[in-house]
């Protein structure tokens, strides 16, 4: 049984320098072929297009892995556009079997939350300190105070579900916005 790998997207860029990426992806590489030394493994890439039209997250990290040698072992999943649909995809995949879930740091609680919903509890969560911005304080807060809480109340109740899809799509189109200044 090959080792299950997933990766959640972090933004869509064309800088194939971008060093976000390269810390993130740094990561998750080191961690596979210690994990994976054999190679028999399956890298699940998962994102959709938010901040661009023209490149999912996924096909941006996919670039990366391909650099770092990973061709055979990628699956995407791109027509998502949150983290809850990125997982659903990926619990397709996975069928239970024991994932490794990369996510930054930032967002560790949350994406754990959702992971052991919809992957199962033999999740274990791999928070990777890529993202400067993360360490600043309002960051924190608002993703400790406010992200999780709501993740977790859209969880189980679908009007919270339904703001948080609209802040979702607040979130893409300002995104996108800054894109094309």
């Amino acid at each position: 049984m090959p080792k299950f790998f997933y990766v959640n997207g972090y933004g869509a860029t064309l800088d194939e320098e971008d060093g976000n990426y390269r810390r993130y992806l740094t990561a998750v590489r080191e961690t596979i072929r210690t994990a994976a030394p054999d190679g028999y493994f399956v890298l699940i890439l998962a994102g959709g297009y938010t901040n661009l039209d023209c490149i999912s997250e996924a096909q941006t990290m996919a670039k990366w892995m391909r650099r770092f040698g990973f061709e055979d072992n990628l699956v995407l999943i791109e027509d998502t556009g949150s983290l809850e649909e990125n997982l659903t995809a990926a619990a397709k995949i996975t069928a239970g079997k024991p994932v490794t879930v990369f996510c930054e740091k930032s967002r560790r609680h949350h994406t754990a939350f959702l992971a052991k919903r919809h992957l199962g509890h033999h999740v274990s969560v791999v928070p990777v300190d890529f993202d400067e911005k993360s360490g600043r304080l309002r960051h924190r807060l608002v993703t400790t105070f406010v992200r999780f809480p709501l993740v977790f109340l859209a969880y189980h109740s679908e009007k919270f579900a339904k703001l948080n899809r609209w802040l979702r799509r607040l979130h893409v189109k300002s995104a996108r916005a800054k894109n094309q200044t």
